[in-house]
């Protein structure tokens, strides 16, 4: 039974490190802050930038307009979906949506309940982190705190990347 736990964790902390363990997420229909609902159809197949974040958080805030000048940049890419959580208890949604009232977040907002999707319940978050899942769900990059100019060039590489996403897999 260790030995399984062992494994578990193993896997768990390879993934979150950015390793390729080729084990994908699986996809689930998604709730959005707003009370839609966004379909695991619209999900698959497409680079995924999650970024973790919250609205008391400075750097993640400091971080926003340059997460949307990558959003805008790439708008007419239909191979990558932008999306934000802010898993904090401290962020339910009136204060979130006050928040984004006042601070424009061009990602598409998934509530706190979809979030396990895309990291373990019981993980430790740091705010802000940003990951990067291929068209396959496999997580390929994980970013921890304020992107750096070097690490958003990277970033957008990858939104712009065919290799080992979409092409790939048809």
């Amino acid at each position: 039974m260790k030995l399984i736990h062992l494994v578990l964790l193993t896997s768990f902390l390879s993934c979150l490190s950015g390793q390729d363990n080729q084990k994908s997420m699986e996809y689930q229909d998604l709730r959005c802050l707003d009370g839609s609902l966004l379909s695991s159809e619209l999900l698959k197949n497409k680079i995924l930038v999650v970024n973790l974040w919250a609205s008391w958080c400075k750097p993640c805030v400091k971080e926003i307009p340059d997460l949307n000048q990558l959003v805008s940049k790439n708008r007419n890419n239909e191979n990558v979906m932008f999306l934000a959580i802010a898993p904090s208890e401290r962020d339910n949604r009136l204060n979130l949506s006050d928040f984004l009232e006042r601070v424009p977040f061009l990602f598409k907002h998934i509530a706190k309940e979809s979030a396990q999707v895309f990291y373990p319940e019981n993980a430790e978050l740091r705010f802000p982190t940003t990951l990067v899942f291929d068209s396959r769900g496999i997580l390929r990059k994980k970013y921890v705190g304020t992107l750096t100019k070097r690490e958003l060039i990277s970033l957008d590489k990858l939104c712009q990347s065919e290799v080992g996403f979409k092409k790939r897999n048809k």
